[in-house]
């Protein structure tokens, strides 16, 4: 395959208020019992303090403040029949589908309340995403113990959206779902120690944490262990180590294929198999990444692990461009008319 300025190269592991008094409206939850100083688990400690502004304690009750212009729709009773209106709705009317669902919410299915903050986190109009709503009602989530609102509070908190930025109580949060189990909190947090520059260790200290996420099955952790490992980011890389992870990552999603096909390019981690990473790359091209494409309309170029086919190539790199990839737009260029 050909170096240089062309090829993509390997990514980096890469890797979420104060509101008026009349748009708030309350709910309780019961808080758990104390227990003995220092055995506490970490979110019935930050139930009371991560959410300062979206929720206070009063009479033994967690009180959390859902950000809302109005009250939700009534247009259902029960949680399950909010969910199934939300179900019907996703599709052509989100905004109601967001409200059925912090209905089901207020009436105490806590699973809507994550997929309402969601919903509220990412509706497609900038104009009705409402991220300090979303925040309070994953909040509420999280004060029930569902661990994965917890992972999703935590990064809006990372990312400052719906209030200000508070990487600690993140921190806590997603460590904490991470010890529970949850892959996708070690994946966010070991992304948040090495690419937020917090500590000079960083991809030291992100490895652990993508390792633990991939043995909880989040393929993408996998991805990136391997990166990482492959590089040598934090000790001296084990390429064979890493190309286990890059395989069983590409197995399970081809968007996740990638760091093999570059792995089996050039012989990292095993002997270089040229046919084997044009197949691979075809997979993660075919799952829209852009720098798969790119390197696919080279082997074709070049005719690496395969035939040569310029009008192939033209067709990877087309796509690459499509997925907005400036050096697959730049490789079409130097290609030159058909």
């Amino acid at each position: 395959m050909t170096d240089g300025p062309e090829q993509c190269p390997r990514p980096s592991a890469a890797l979420e208020p104060t509101v008026p008094a009349d748009q708030r409206m309350s709910g309780e939850i019961p808080l758990p019992p104390a227990e003995p100083r220092g055995r506490g688990l970490p979110w019935r400690r930050l139930a009371l303090a991560v959410a300062a502004g979206l929720a206070v304690a009063a009479g033994g009750v967690l009180v959390v403040r859902a950000v809302r212009g109005g009250a939700p729709r009534e247009d259902c009773a029960s949680i399950a029949s909010c969910e199934e209106l939300a179900r019907s709705l996703e599709k052509v009317q989100p905004l109601r589908a967001a409200e059925s669902l912090e209905r089901a919410c207020l009436l105490g299915g806590v699973a809507s309340c994550s997929a309402a903050g969601e919903a509220w986190n990412h509706l497609g109009m900038l104009d009705t995403q409402d991220p300090a709503r979303a925040s309070s009602l994953f909040a509420r989530a999280c004060a029930a113990d569902h661990q994965p609102a917890c992972v999703l509070l935590g990064i809006n908190l990372l990312e400052g959206r719906g209030g200000p930025a508070d990487v600690a109580w993140a921190d806590l949060l997603l460590r904490t779902a991470c010890a529970r189990g949850i892959g996708r909190g070690c994946r966010v947090l070991a992304f948040a120690y090495k690419d937020g520059n917090r500590v000079p260790d960083g991809a030291a200290r992100a490895l652990p944490l993508f390792e633990r996420g991939c043995e909880l099955a989040d393929m993408r952790s996998c991805e990136h262990a391997g990166a990482l490992i492959m590089v040598g980011a934090s000790a001296p890389a084990d390429r064979v180590r890493a190309r286990g992870y890059l395989e069983r990552t590409c197995a399970a999603d081809p968007a996740n294929c990638y760091n093999l096909g570059v792995a089996l390019a050039h012989g990292e981690g095993g002997p270089p198999d040229a046919e084997r990473a044009r197949t691979v790359y075809a997979r993660a091209c075919a799952a829209d990444v852009a720098s798969a494409c790119n390197n696919l309309a080279l082997m074709w170029r070049d005719g690496e692990g395969g035939e040569k086919d310029r009008s192939r190539a033209r067709e990877y790199w087309e796509r690459a461009c499509r997925l907005h990839l400036a050096q697959g737009c730049a490789n079409l260029r130097r290609l030159g008319p058909p």
